[in-house]
């Protein structure tokens, strides 16, 4: 489907997979048809799931003409392109969503860099079946340093390279607010967490938690403008639904004086492993967003 929210505006424009190859028909491309939009989202919704011929069940016979559609459209990498390269450049657009765009390479966000020159906000996103970005794609947003951009959200899961994005993302001159969704963090990664000094707002959801993922987040300190942070890890791996973040806190967490919001809403803070994290709470004076999983106290406290 296609959506628009004004035939004279064209402010805030919705578009899917299907539409977009009606749309740049005949020799119009998108911004043709759309000449000032504001925000764009492209959807790239797979096939729709059909059952096989004869219900699915163990004797259920060969699957229908459209059996192999989906993997098909997730290897279409031509069909991306193509979509890219017909949309045109519109300086007016501030905000861009592509959902379920996982074979995303770094030629594309390089495009989206020219043609959105005055881009604001970058949402990346996956669909059911369709949930990963390889994290190289991102070097290119650092390179082409798309000069207004100030928020760049990927809400898909990140494999291969998690630190060479990052890096990349340290060189956006406006950067302001990150938002990371499925993180690989493996033992031996430094994440350069320190030169992300632009930040006011950080968000960051980790694959997996090991023993020593906090000493991994050193590099937060050095984020001495974050107003709001978030972090959380998507498999604890502990056999608990909570992760203590006492260490986090004290070594870390609590020299970010500037902080008004702290979300860890998986975690948990017990005094008899970490005596001092009610000192640690004390110094963020300006905190008044606080979202922890749970905190215990002994009868001593």
């Amino acid at each position: 489907m296609w959506h628009r929210s004004s035939w004279r505006t064209s402010r805030h424009v919705r578009v899917c997979r299907a539409s977009l190859l009606q749309l740049t028909a005949v020799g119009r491309t998108l911004h043709q048809r759309f000449p000032n939009p504001a925000s764009l989202e492209l959807r790239l919704s797979p096939p729709a799931r059909r059952e096989p011929y004869g219900g699915g069940g163990a004797g259920g016979g060969s699957a229908g003409p459209s059996a192999g559609a989906e993997a098909e459209w997730c290897g279409s990498t031509a069909v991306m392109s193509y979509f890219l390269s017909e949309l045109g450049v519109a300086t007016s657009v501030t905000a861009l969503s592509l959902q379920g765009w996982q074979e995303l390479g770094a030629r594309d966000l390089h495009h989206v860099a020219a043609s959105y020159p005055r881009l604001r906000r970058l949402h990346l996103a996956g669909l059911p079946y369709n949930n990963y970005l390889a994290g190289s794609s991102l070097e290119s947003l650092g390179r082409a340093s798309p000069p207004w951009l100030r928020e760049v959200v990927v809400d898909t899961q990140l494999v291969l390279e998690p630190q060479a994005a990052l890096e990349s993302l340290a060189r956006l001159p406006r950067l302001a607010s990150l938002d990371l969704t499925g993180v690989p963090l493996l033992p031996s990664l430094e994440l350069p967490l320190s030169r992300l000094g632009s930040l006011t707002r950080l968000a960051l959801t980790f694959e997996h938690k090991h023993a020593h993922s906090e000493q991994q987040l050193l590099g937060l300190t050095a984020l001495t403008g974050l107003r709001h942070l978030a972090v959380d890890f998507m498999q604890l791996g502990t056999g608990s639904n909570l992760w203590s973040a006492g260490w986090l806190l004290s070594h870390v967490l609590s020299h970010l004086t500037g902080l008004t919001t702290l979300r860890m809403p998986r975690s948990f803070l017990y005094d008899k492993s970490h005596p001092y994290f009610l000192l640690s709470l004390g110094a963020l004076t300006g905190l008044v967003d606080l979202a922890l999983g749970s905190v215990i106290l002994s009868h001593e406290t």
